[in-house]
């Protein structure tokens, strides 16, 4: 998946790859760049999802605990051993608490998106 995102103060428009979870029924990518910043507060986008572009809406959830608490989610629909499609490294067979999570993802933010067309609603 692309997020097409326009900087706010440049108005550079910025393509980044990004992977794409459902997260309680909701489109969400895992943001670690600096472009996540233009999301902070909420901001229209466009996403590129199987080929197709859309307009969208990217709302960046940078609360540690709730970032920790939808890496958790997303890893116990995957499993410890696929972790490494969430960007994590694990050494050890065992899921990682909320804690352990919210310290390793310091510099990890999520974003919600909510598609603003009336395309084909997004699952997996």
């Amino acid at each position: 998946m692309l997020l097409h995102v326009k900087g706010r103060k440049s108005g550079r428009v910025y393509v980044v790859p990004v992977g794409r979870h459902v997260y309680q029924g909701q489109l969400v990518a895992l943001a670690g760049g600096t472009w996540r910043r233009n999301l902070a507060g909420g901001a229209d986008l466009e996403v590129t999802l199987d080929g197709h572009r859309r307009p969208a809406h990217g709302e960046l959830i940078e609360d540690p605990r709730e970032v920790a608490e939808i890496f958790e989610d997303l890893l116990a629909q995957i499993g410890p051993k696929r972790a490494n499609r969430l960007g994590l490294k694990l050494n050890t067979d065992r899921a990682p608490t909320t804690t352990e999570l919210q310290a390793a993802l310091v510099d990890r933010n999520v974003v919600r998106l909510t598609f603003l067309d009336s395309g084909a609603a997004v699952g997996r």
